[in-house]
């Protein structure tokens, strides 16, 4: 789950990673790195030793999360990779009394979906400081939908096939195997359908989901950037999604964070471990 201000997003998107047939592969974390601007995180791949990936995921200053996949091909013939970006929701009837989140108002652009997070508090009228506003979010940017956080998904290039499907609640982990692409991704292509707000039921688990295709020659690498922005507007998200996307998001959450570390108090004793511990209490 991810968090903006104390509004909790369940399931904002995941990848998943499919060979030439479009079938899934098994990933196996080799690495895995942190430090404030970023989380790096090295994959094998199951029976393709000449294959590894690399993600870095970051939040950036403007409430956009981003994931940077590369690919590396150590083998002597080109390789293709079929990539799914996966948002899944829940969608529910929403009530005043009631205290819940639902996707609503499902957009789709030439490259992103948008949708609004749509929460409603229950009978006791408690509402988190998002109504009233959170500090310079507040007057930059009013939401359009009385307790509505809007998010946009897309990639750092325009997807090659796409869904939006409704489907009945089931296990909500980031499977290929309990996701409905099984049925849905024929010859290595997404129908292009918007069917989330239509027919007899309209509560279940929306499924988002953008292809994209990376093809990596010998000796060679490729990347990829996915992101979901989070704002108080749908066409500021898309603005903060669409800057990212073109841009390098990686970068710029390192530079932010150094930026931070130059402005906080310096601090020196005749002790070195108190030196130490104080940018321990930093980071």
């Amino acid at each position: 789950e991810a968090y903006f201000a104390d509004i909790r997003l369940e399931r904002l998107f995941c990848v998943l990673v499919m060979n030439e047939q479009g079938r899934p592969l098994t990933l196996h974390r080799a690495t895995r790195r942190w430090t404030p601007d970023k989380l790096t995180q090295l994959y094998t791949i199951e029976g393709l030793p000449y294959l590894q990936i690399q993600e870095e995921r970051a939040v950036t200053p403007d409430d956009t999360l981003v994931s940077r996949v590369t690919m590396r091909n150590r083998g002597t013939t080109p390789y293709t990779l079929h990539l799914l970006q996966w948002s899944l929701q829940t969608r529910q009837t929403l009530t005043p009394d009631t205290n819940g989140a639902s996707a609503e108002a499902l957009e789709r652009e030439i490259d992103a979906f948008s949708f609004a997070h749509r929460v409603t508090y229950g009978a006791s009228g408690e509402t988190p400081a998002a109504v009233y506003g959170w500090g310079e979010h507040g007057d930059t940017a009013p939401s359009q939908e009385p307790n509505s956080v809007y998010v946009a998904l897309g990639g750092s290039r325009l997807p090659d096939s796409w869904t939006a499907n409704l489907a009945e609640t089931t296990d909500p982990s980031p499977l290929w195997q309990t996701s409905l692409f099984p049925e849905k991704f024929f010859h290595c292509v997404l129908p292009g359908e918007m069917q989330w707000d239509e027919g007899w039921n309209t509560t279940g688990q929306l499924h988002l989901a953008m292809h994209y295709t990376l093809e990596v020659l010998p000796n060679e690498a490729e990347s990829i950037t996915f992101g979901a922005s989070l704002s108080l507007s749908r066409e500021q998200a898309l603005d903060q999604l669409r800057a990212n996307m073109i841009g390098d998001p990686i970068a710029l959450s390192r530079q932010s964070w150094e930026d931070y570390f130059v402005s906080v108090p310096s601090f020196e004793c005749s002790d070195p471990y108190l030196e130490t511990y104080y940018w321990y209490r930093w980071y």
